[in-house]
């Protein structure tokens, strides 16, 4: 018994010595080509190229054909936070002029349409394979859409009926996809597409009436999160 109790103290008494001359545990470098995808608060901006699904128009409760909005171009900024692998953000959109136009046997139709929306959005993010990491987000707000005056053209004579603009502030909502591309640790560029519905436009007292404002957007962005 007492062999047993002098070995078991030699033992204790050598395991601080012997752990002292280990050499210190390796520090293991992430995976080559992933950056980690910080938490915290951000800011983005982005610029986008739209095509437009042409909307419907009605003058006077008549429904014309060849309606076409021109593509156009988009600006945004926003602030928003990274909860690791949800994002949650609140953009405001600049959509560029763009001009409408359409016809009826005999006469031919134009206008300018400007739109601003505001949207809160809400992004999941897919997981991250060497710095890339796909999303999925949705979005919903309010857009402003302005009307400029409607010029009614008799295509044999030229001649011409303007009718008044007007503004209409309605429902907007979106749906994304596409991927962040991590360029340090906090800066990311951003490359998506996102479908938008901007609502209706009216005009002239309701008597120009301008269908859904709907557009497929390619879009690019930087988005910095600070730590």
């Amino acid at each position: 018994m007492r062999h047993v109790f002098l070995a078991a103290l030699s033992f204790t008494m050598a395991a601080p010595v012997a752990a002292a001359e280990l050499p210190p545990a390796p520090v293991l470098d992430p995976e080559p080509g992933v950056l980690a995808s910080g938490e915290g608060l951000y800011l983005r901006g982005d610029v986008g190229y739209a095509m437009p699904i042409d909307p419907s128009l009605s003058v006077n409760g008549v429904g014309h054909v060849g309606e076409r909005l021109k593509k156009h171009a988009t600006f945004g900024l926003g602030v928003g936070y990274d909860f690791g692998w949800l994002r949650a953000d609140v953009t405001g959109d600049v959509f560029a002029e763009r001009r409408l136009t359409a016809a009826a046997p005999g006469l031919g139709f134009s206008a300018k349409v400007n739109s601003v929306a505001v949207l809160a959005n809400l992004y999941a993010d897919l997981g991250t394979w060497s710095g890339i990491t796909p999303y999925v987000g949705v979005g919903a707000g309010v857009a402003v859409n302005r009307l400029g005056a409607v010029r009614e053209t008799v295509t044999a004579t030229g001649e011409g009926l303007a009718y008044g603009g007007g503004t209409r502030t309605g429902f907007a909502w979106a749906l994304m996809a596409g991927a962040s591309i991590d360029i340090t640790t906090s800066l990311k560029f951003d490359i998506g597409y996102r479908f938008s519905d901007l609502g209706k436009a009216r005009a002239a007292g309701g008597a120009v009436r301008v269908g859904e404002l709907r557009s497929h957007e390619v879009r690019f962005g930087l988005r910095y999160t600070f730590d």
